[in-house]
């Protein structure tokens, strides 16, 4: 039973910018379906009898200082110089989210 289609690995491919040709396609499919199928054979398994883990950590922060950042090296000030938009100090990209 196809848990995902290939239409649904094409819209998953174009959202990571993949491009991906028919064979890797069906072969991401099959692959997803394997994770997918084990996902689903681990929920099955009882855990009533396991207590829970929260976080994983000793539970306490690292707190530090709060110091000044230093103004940018040479280094910075020509890589900035180097892109064709800059401002404030900084390299301008172009945007990538809400693209079509």
């Amino acid at each position: 039973m196809a848990i995902i289609s290939p239409d649904d690995i094409r819209k998953l491919a174009a959202l990571a910018r993949l491009p991906l040709d028919e064979a890797q396609i069906l072969s991401y499919g099959e692959d997803i379906e394997e994770i997918l199928e084990y996902v689903a054979k681990l929920s099955r398994v009882d855990t009533s009898a396991v207590p829970p883990v929260h976080g994983g950590g000793s539970g306490t922060n690292a707190f530090r200082t709060d110091e000044p950042v230093p103004p940018p090296d040479a280094r910075t000030k020509a890589l900035v110089a180097a892109f064709p938009s800059a401002g404030g100090g900084m390299a301008k990209v172009p945007p990538i989210i809400g693209r079509k």
